[in-house]
């Protein structure tokens, strides 16, 4: 499928960074992100010990010091998911920021399980994430507590439409399970469906667990990263054509 442009319709929550040059994009979020409540007398107990402290994003840490849930992390060792989640942190707290080398959930699953300090852990992130450090905590012995701070649900589907009449895209962007949903329910599976069936649309899953919602929606992807970036999956849209 050769194009001089590849229009893609991006449907994450956050702007990409980088867009490659044969690629015409046009940002518009399946989710949105808004705080939910936190239980501050939990998250205080959890901190009168010292703790493995985890943030799954930036956005994870805007509401953390927005709510200002944590006066100071002097006394608990930091992970981020990546660098720009690092450096949100180190905005904030002082102390070294542990991130792993391979910047994703993952990667920092496996960085934690070789740490050489069995902490507790605390993780900050997506109401019902499916982001799960239990079992690194079970092979240590101590306990792990997830607290949901924020949630995503799906922007108006009028905002959608819209972006996807004018656009016109060749790509669609999924970057999560929710946001397959979303986009499905505002565009009309069955019309996505024939676009796909046509060859006049094709998608692109953030990872696996995306894909798999998808294919349970009966919209294939052509592109499934195996390991999700922004950055990955605008490319990987370049390379195919």
């Amino acid at each position: 499928m050769s194009r001089d442009f590849i229009r893609v319709l991006d449907t994450g929550t956050r702007r990409p960074d980088r867009i490659p040059e044969c690629l015409d994009v046009r940002h518009q979020p399946a989710l949105r992100r808004s705080p939910v409540e936190v239980d501050t007398t939990l998250v205080s107990e959890l901190l009168s010990r010292r703790r493995h402290l985890v943030f799954y994003s930036r956005y994870a840490v805007q509401v953390v010091v927005d709510k200002k849930l944590i006066a100071t992390a002097d006394d608990h060792r930091l992970w981020a998911v990546g660098q720009k989640t690092a450096t949100a942190l180190e905005k904030n707290f002082a102390g070294p920021i542990q991130i792993p080398d391979d910047e994703c959930f993952t990667g920092l699953r496996q960085a934690l399980s070789q740490c050489d300090e069995a902490l507790p852990i605390a993780a900050f992130g997506l109401l019902g994430t499916t982001r799960d450090l239990s079992s690194i905590a079970a092979q240590w012995g101590v306990d792990f507590t997830c607290i949901p701070v924020y949630q995503s649900v799906p922007v108006d589907a009028e905002s959608l439409v819209r972006a996807f009449t004018a656009h016109r895209p060749h790509w669609i962007t999924v970057t999560s399970s929710r946001g397959a949903h979303s986009i499905a329910d505002a565009l009309d599976a069955g019309t996505l469906r024939r676009l796909h069936t046509a060859g006049d649309l094709r998608f692109a899953a953030i990872g696996p667990s995306t894909a798999e919602t998808m294919r349970e929606l009966e919209l294939d992807a052509a592109v499934v990263l195996q390991t999700p970036t922004r950055a990955g999956l605008l490319q990987s849209i370049a390379d195919e054509g």
